[in-house]
């Protein structure tokens, strides 16, 4: 698994989000090693359970998740991954 596959995920699944922090500046001209990346996900129901879908499809195990858990929560700052 990696970030391409993750990607892939989300467009596949219809996920609305943006690529942010260091991994987006290469678009933007600059450079800067970065082992992570940082994604804004559309705060809205429907897209919470894309993005669930998506999740599981890639691989991650969403089985005590559901909707309720802060991820999917509007507003909510959550790593899922480190």
């Amino acid at each position: 698994m990696d970030v391409d596959d993750l990607l892939k995920s989300l467009k596949e699944h219809k996920v609305r989000f943006v690529v942010i922090g260091a991994t987006a500046f290469p678009v933007h001209g600059y450079s800067r090693a970065t082992l992570d990346i940082d994604l804004f996900i559309e705060p809205s129901e429907a897209n919470a359970r894309r993005t669930h879908e998506a999740l599981k499809s890639f691989g991650y195990d969403v089985s005590g998740i559901t909707l309720d858990d802060p991820p999917y929560q509007k507003g909510a700052d959550t790593t899922i991954f480190n």
